[in-house]
């Protein structure tokens, strides 16, 4: 009963993701919607900047200090500096490396922001940006340090190293604390016509990276029919449900693929985790000369989320337990091969390997939102076959790159860095 009123609803809604025509974004035309750095920074700290191109001196910034729990930081708004991927040194073990966005003032007060969109954490990254600040406290400052992601995630035990803690930084996500402070800019400069519109894009292309979408009005009339003790328990059940129902279709899915790498790659083992689709669950595929180690050599297509934020990565395994060195030269060379055949401005790829040392690693989003594809009889054998393609081009280059010999040659001249 309920799923049909709801199904009615959606069907019918004027704002509803399925049925809305105003999908037009300059963000989105331009591919910039996973830039890191030449959309997402740079958009931002033009916006902090009291001398950015905005011409509104202060506006962003002042309001976006209530956003932060260090939010009289700086004692004169207009004396504040901001920098895109500030170089502070050499990378060590505990200093040096690109902040992301640095704003400071002539005080050497500094607000440090880590920005994430789909990028990984680097080994230490915000213990050594945590020194800098150290560095300015001995010079009579003070900083605070922001963790920005899409959903306002923690940082990884990697990043904070052995000496700094969650408490030591504070989280902000992009899906409330940037959407609704740019919502609140755009009410106070009604007027501002081209200011108002480039960040009614921007605010949009926020909402379709974090699953908002713009159905503010299809949720609120959601929200009213659950009201009732009935369609409450009802949607409980359903949303309880949903995941599992989600990895079973991607486990079907990743099944039929291994069925056809199987066919191609005798001499490649394959393990699918029985929680595939969970949090870091996923598919190893390895060589089997190599399935006597004890974590060998492997592919690894698995989940940052459940059941969303998909990746590939290919590690250098275990031997004896130990981690084996990372090959520097290697990893060029996986860069070399594959990078121009998953380039960053691809719309379902975004590749993230500088973020590793030694390995090749992407973000891999045709999994993303594909629930619809599975269950069409049409769409769904077009998308196993796209990524049974990607991950051929993935294992030849693995094999040819560990030294194994190939297989098979990606048929159909797909993407082939051999042929």
């Amino acid at each position: 009963m309920i799923l049909k009123l709801l199904n009615r609803i959606i069907e019918v809604h004027p704002n509803s993701q399925f049925t809305s025509s105003n999908k037009y974004n300059i963000f989105q035309v331009l591919q910039l919607e996973s830039e890191e750095v030449r959309l997402h920074s740079r958009f931002l700290a033009d916006l902090l900047n009291p001398q950015g191109n905005h011409g509104l001196k202060s506006f962003f910034l002042r309001s976006f200090l209530d956003l932060v729990k260090e939010s009289t930081i700086f004692p004169d708004l207009n004396r504040v500096e901001v920098h895109v991927e500030k170089y502070i040194g050499p990378v060590t073990s505990t200093t040096g490396g690109q902040i992301d966005i640095l704003l400071i003032d002539n005080l050497n007060n500094a607000l440090i922001i880590e920005n994430k969109i789909y990028a990984g954490d680097q080994e230490n990254q915000l213990l050594r940006y945590s020194n800098f600040g150290k560095q300015l406290e001995n010079r009579d400052g003070r900083f605070h340090i922001v963790y920005l992601t899409l959903q306002g995630n923690y940082a990884s035990e990697l990043s904070l190293g052995k000496m700094m803690k969650h408490e030591d930084y504070e989280r902000l996500s992009y899906k409330h604390h940037i959407t609704h402070w740019l919502e609140d800019c755009i009410q106070q400069l009604a007027g501002n016509n081209q200011t108002e519109v480039i960040l009614t894009h921007y605010t949009q292309l926020l909402k379709n990276l974090t699953g908002m979408e713009n159905n503010i009005d299809l949720q609120l009339t959601v929200s009213e029919i659950i009201q009732s003790k009935e369609h409450f328990v009802a949607a409980e059940k359903i949303t309880n449900a949903l995941l599992p129902a989600k990895c079973d279709l991607l486990k079907q899915a990743i099944k039929e693929i291994e069925t056809q790498l199987k066919s191609t790659y005798p001499n490649l083992g394959f393990y699918i985790s029985e929680r595939f689709g969970y949090r870091y669950e996923g598919m190893e595929i390895h060589h089997k000369e190599q399935e006597n180690n004890q974590h060998p050599s492997h592919i690894r297509f698995s989940f940052l989320s459940d059941a969303s934020d998909c990746y590939i990565e290919i590690h250098p395994g275990l031997i004896d337990g130990r981690e084996i060195d990372k090959n520097h030269e290697k990893r060029l060379r996986y860069v070399e091969l594959l990078n121009p055949y998953f380039p960053k401005t691809n719309y379902k790829i975004l590749n993230v390997e500088n973020y590793w040392q030694g390995e090749w690693v992407m973000h891999y989003s045709i999994f993303n939102n594909c629930f619809e594809q599975l269950l069409d009889n049409e769409l769904r054998p077009v998308l196993i076959n796209q990524i049974y393609k990607d991950l051929v081009l993935i294992i030849n280059t693995f094999l040819s790159v560990e030294g194994y010999k190939l297989s098979t040659q990606i048929e159909n001249n797909h993407h082939s860095p051999y042929n």
